[in-house]
């Protein structure tokens, strides 16, 4: 299965968000803001989709295997002593 590319149109919709630190054909970035955010609305009870939503970031446009990845991530990375920063 390839990878799923954003397109230009999808970067620039993203690229329009406060949440979004950096993006790519391939990649996205999000803040620690958002992350913060994001993990807060999962842990209050709202859906991944619901969470994306209200933070203005559109799932769709992130596609299924992201929602989960990024999910995924987010709660591992919550749940580590350094947080949402980078490992050394």
């Amino acid at each position: 299965m390839g990878r799923n590319y954003f397109s230009k149109e999808q970067i620039e919709e993203l690229r329009k968000s406060k949440y979004v630190k950096k993006i790519s054909e391939a990649n996205v970035r999000f803040t620690d803001d958002f992350k913060n955010e994001f993990t807060g609305l999962l842990n209050t009870g709202a859906s991944p989709i619901e969470a994306l939503n209200k933070l203005g970031i559109s799932p769709k446009i992130l596609g299924p295997k992201r929602v989960g990845s990024l999910t995924t991530r987010m709660r591992e990375q919550a749940m580590r002593p350094e947080g949402f920063s980078r490992k050394e």
